[in-house]
């Protein structure tokens, strides 16, 4: 491919996996943080991880206004009242913002805007896109007409993903068709677990509530007919030794250790018999009915009719995002995912209607869309006011989910976002990032971090493993395209390492790894649990999104994060002293030759998580019967 570039005012931008050609005069890599700016070569990657904070800033401006937009004389979030003082818009993918996974075209959002301030520094009056990408094509074209600059498109063919005809079909469909077959088959497959520990609930002695994941089940402890789950580590047992029943509302989701409902009502009802008196076991599915069913359909009538309304203003106002949020608005305003969150809003209207007067609540919180039915609805049926949201793995600066526009806390506000009556973070690190994202700090409370209480046993080892190799701990990814991106990057720069290495493979339970794929590794495959693995390693190469990088990065391993050039550094250890982040082959080779001569940093007590085992905030939370007096220690923040 050819792009006359001779003019010295135009910007060829490369997004595509291929090297460019090197006759550009002036080139900005969109998938690459490699640069070169005295011989023209920029990246729009780079100039966002300088520029982050202020990204990210706008960005929630961003959507917070989108919310806000005025269409017949009502606000979008007030359009969307589904229920009194409670706005349908704060369930939607929009305001989820997941971007690195249910939205990965926030990225490109990021990035456009990330462009749009590069250009007011750097006159240019053409711009020619080299893309496959549709939306960012569209995208870029709208922004250019509005800039006045010049827009040139050399479309790249798109490698098609393979689908059966089935799912070809499917895909094909209308989005309210594609909703109401989704709905069907999700009832078909979960209408079992109707009416599971519903007596149990209702007749529930216990004032305290846990809302989770039937997921990271201890598979030991699950073949006994007992609950222990890797979210909640030793706190079950706290409660058993303080004598607390507590109520656990479990939402399903599949896996190799809960295969299916049938599988799930057999757990929940073993759950129930093993631990009568001291917990009290549900599923969100339990709460099904046909009466429920239909109140589902009314619902999602009423969104699918209501977005009429609004959509025009919506997708001329928010002018070059349209492309990018297309797909999410009908997804969350027709689609399938409209009425999966309908179907969750009634059924946590069912279950908190349901549940005797509650003194405390607890729920892990991502700030899904479900999350915000539950607040509401325990707030509506006038449970406690000590409703604690608590995240069960350490924070990133780039998951959009947790940060919000500070607008979204002003309180006596109609249709406000529904919040918790309090944010438990589990470390200085949470802390701080809440804080500087503008969270009420009379709404923050310190709870020890759960799920990493193991890391107490763990005892920092800063010393190379003695060994005739080099022995690096993979640790994968849950997104296949990353993981395989990690892969191919340690495939290709085995041939450059200067020693003998020994690799073995930790695969995320959502993602296998299959050693084939890789010829030029000899890997060994392992599913046992960190702490048990990570004694024997002196190098763990991480994915960056994983959060088991802190793991080995707590216990003074030399950590490895390969970057995915397409998307943002979502890696828990971004900002830290020590980890070395590798985007090529070559940066990977040069790292593992060096990594001896390279300083190893390691986190302090607190100073990432709280760590006391004896629990002693949780301990208070729990024990306490008066309202939560919050006592942040902000002299670290």
């Amino acid at each position: 491919m050819h792009i006359d570039t001779e003019k010295s005012n135009t910007l060829v931008i490369w997004d595509s996996k291929a090297k460019p050609e090197s006759n550009h005069n002036q080139l900005m890599l969109w998938n690459s943080y490699e640069s070169n700016e005295i011989d023209g070569v920029f990246s729009i990657s780079e100039i966002v991880e300088k520029n982050a904070e202020k990204l990210r800033f706008e960005y929630l401006q961003v959507i917070f206004e989108l919310g806000e937009y005025r269409a017949n004389g009502k606000k979008i979030v007030e359009h969307l009242e589904i229920r009194p003082d409670y706005s349908y818009w704060w369930m939607t993918l929009m305001n989820e913002k997941c971007n690195f996974s249910k939205s990965p075209q926030i990225i490109n959002i990021i990035k456009v805007f990330a462009l749009r301030d590069w250009l007011k520094k750097n006159d240019y009056q053409n711009i020619s896109l080299v893309t496959s990408n549709n939306r960012l094509a569209s995208a870029l074209k709208i922004f250019c007409n509005q800039s006045g600059i010049n827009y040139d498109l050399q479309k790249l063919k798109k490698q098609k993903t393979k689908l059966s005809f089935i799912e070809g079909l499917y895909h094909r469909l209308p989005y309210w068709l594609k909703a109401l077959l989704w709905f069907s088959r999700h009832l078909i497959v979960n209408w079992t677990l109707k009416g599971v520990g519903i007596d149990e609930w209702k007749n529930t002695k216990g004032k305290v509530t846990f809302v989770s994941y039937l997921f990271n089940l201890n598979s030991e402890f699950k073949e006994k007919g007992l609950f222990e789950s890797g979210y909640w580590a030793s706190l079950p047992r706290k409660l058993k030794e303080s004598k607390i029943e507590s109520n656990w509302l479990h939402i399903y989701i599949k896996d190799n250790l809960v295969p299916n409902a049938l599988e799930a009502k057999k757990t929940i009802r073993q759950f129930n018999k093993s631990h009568a008196g001291e917990q009290n076991h549900v599923t969100l599915h339990s709460f099904l009915s046909v009466k429920l069913v239909a109140k589902v359909i009314k619902d999602w009538a009423y969104v699918v009719i209501i977005q009429r309304k609004f959509r025009t203003v919506f997708k001329n106002k928010s002018t070059f995002l349209w492309p990018f949020i297309k797909e999410d608005f009908f997804n969350s305003l027709v689609g399938s995912t409209a009425i999966n969150n309908l179907l969750v809003l009634n059924l946590f209207n069912s279950a908190m209607e349901k549940l005797p007067q509650q003194e405390k609540g607890v729920f892990l919180q991502e700030n899904q869309g479900w999350e915000y039915s539950l607040i509401y609805f325990w707030k509506a049926f006038q449970h406690s006011d000590n409703l604690v949201g608590v995240t069960s793995f350490p924070p990133r600066f780039w998951d959009l989910r947790f940060y919000f526009d500070a607008r979204c806390y002003i309180p006596d506000v109609k249709c406000r976002l529904p919040l918790p009556s309090y944010v438990g973070v589990n470390g200085e690190n949470a802390k701080k990032l809440s804080l500087d994202c503008g969270y009420p700090k009379k709404n923050l409370i310190e709870l020890e971090a759960l799920r990493y209480l193991y890391l107490n046993d763990l005892k920092p080892n800063f010393q190379a493993v003695n060994s005739n190799s080099l022995n690096i701990l993979v640790l994968g990814d849950y997104q296949k395209e990353i993981t395989n991106h990690q892969m191919q990057l340690l495939n290709e720069a085995s041939k450059y390492i200067s020693q003998k290495i020994k690799l073995v493979v930790k695969p995320h339970p959502a993602c296998d790894i299959f050693p084939k794929d890789y010829p030029d590794l000899n890997l060994l495959m392992t599913s046992d649990p960190i702490n048990k693995l990570i004694d024997n390693f002196s190098v763990v190469y991480a994915s960056s999104n994983t959060s088991a990088s802190i793991d080995a990065y707590y216990s003074g391993k030399f950590v490895l994060t390969a970057l995915d050039s397409s998307s943002l550094n979502f890696s828990p250890l971004r900002g830290l002293e020590g980890p070395v982040f590798v985007e090529s082959p070559a940066q990977l080779a040069h790292a593992l030759n060096e990594y001896t001569t390279l300083p190893i940093k390691r986190l302090k007590d607190n100073d990432y998580f709280y760590l006391n085992p004896s629990l002693p905030r949780w301990e208070e939370f729990l024990l306490k019967n008066d309202k939560i007096k919050i006592k942040l220690k902000m002299e670290k923040v």
